[in-house]
């Protein structure tokens, strides 16, 4: 059943990716969204499905209003959860409790299954399958920050060997959407420094150097953020203007490392 939801979900998506003005299109990602527990974006797809079919009118419009009254009804957990003054990434942590205790030993291991062929995709430099992969699985598991980090090194890995300027600004669309999905999931040292890696691969250096420098500041401190940081900052020519203590402490550590090896 798992496999199949799997499968309805990646069709539908790629049918709105074809043609998103198509109402039904919006309506079997809603449903297929719905089978993998997905409600609220499930509610997206249907109410923009009413959007679009609003001219149709009768039983088009009736049975498409039935699905959203149906998703409305089914959302009291989340609505629950979600209340003013609560922080983004607070709810967004419960959401994720929520899913791991929703999900199935079958899905558990559909998961890590997923996961294992992706590592081996990515060793052999499979880039696009690995994408593919995470992609397809992504769409039921909203709430995994690991996914979106791994999808991410993906990302960019494919951009280093892309020469096409329309795909290339592609890869690196998606890699940036990753990220800031990334930290919104999980504000931690690991996510600022996925972040930042982009950052400055792209060329983005004073957003990599403030991402960097956050990720230490909140700790625990990561060699590649110091070192990442420490190269960034020599980049620039700004040296460590502006930077709080700990940051600064970092760098000259790091610094001195990198001479006493010389």
């Amino acid at each position: 059943k798992l496999l199949e939801n799997d499968v309805a979900l990646f069709d539908a998506v790629r049918c709105v990716e074809l043609d998103p003005t198509w109402w039904k299109g919006h309506v079997r990602l809603g449903e297929a969204l719905m089978a993998c527990k997905q409600p609220r974006r499930a509610l997206e797809e249907l109410e923009e499905a009413e959007r679009l079919a609003g001219k149709s009118g009768g039983e088009i419009a009736a049975y498409i209003r039935k699905q959203v009254v149906a998703v409305k009804s089914y959302l009291s957990v989340e609505e629950r959860l979600w209340h003013p003054g609560t922080a983004r990434s607070t709810v967004l942590a419960q959401m994720r409790k929520v899913r791991d205790k929703e999900r199935t030993k079958e899905q558990v291991e559909h998961l890590e299954a997923v996961r294992e062929r992706a590592e081996l995709a990515m060793v052999r430099r499979d880039y696009e399958s690995v994408i593919g992969m995470l992609t397809q699985v992504i769409a039921s598991e909203q709430y995994s920050a690991d996914l979106y980090a791994f999808r991410l090194q993906a990302y960019i890995a494919c951009a280093e060997t892309e020469r096409r300027p329309q795909a290339l600004a592609v890869l690196q669309q998606c890699a940036e959407a990753d990220a800031k999905q990334l930290l919104d999931l999980e504000p931690s040292t690991p996510a600022f420094c996925f972040a930042a890696d982009f950052c400055e691969r792209v060329g983005r250096l004073e957003q990599a150097r403030e991402l960097f420098s956050h990720s230490i500041d909140i700790g625990p401190t990561l060699p590649a953020a110091v070192e990442g940081l420490s190269s960034i900052v020599h980049e620039l020519h700004k040296g460590t203007e502006g930077l709080s203590g700990r940051v600064k402490a970092a760098i000259a550590e790091a610094d001195a490392r990198v001479k006493k090896k010389r």
